[in-house]
């Protein structure tokens, strides 16, 4: 589901994607820091909530994804997210 985000953000013109969660939420957490998102600045309404946590990525660009090997999706860098569009 993160790999269709990613890939319909880049297909909407979005190179940055910000994800929005809460310390109580490990499960979410280990999921964006095992897809490659790094903690970042907040915004919004729960910009400044106490145990709001906030993490970014930049997908990747055309010129980006000549740099990485064939098998990764060339929008997000995922070696899944062709298979994950298609199931």
């Amino acid at each position: 589901m993160l790999a269709e985000l990613e890939a319909s953000a880049f297909a909407a013109g979005a190179r940055r994607v910000v994800l929005n969660t809460g310390a109580a939420q490990p499960e979410a957490i280990a999921l964006y820091e095992s897809s490659g998102y790094l903690p970042t600045a907040g915004f919004g309404y729960y910009a400044r909530t106490p145990g709001a946590m906030f993490y970014g990525k930049t997908l990747l660009t055309d010129g980006d994804a000549a740099k990485r090997p064939a098998s990764r999706d060339a929008r997000t860098g995922h070696e899944d997210a062709e298979r994950l569009r298609r199931s």
